[in-house]
């Protein structure tokens, strides 16, 4: 979660990934 946004080019991807993190 820490890295949301952090990759322009993977925003969709970060994003998802920070969702999870913080459901988790």
């Amino acid at each position: 979660g820490a890295q949301c946004f952090s990759i322009k080019e993977n925003v969709l991807f970060e994003a998802s990934f920070c969702a999870i993190s913080l459901y988790r």
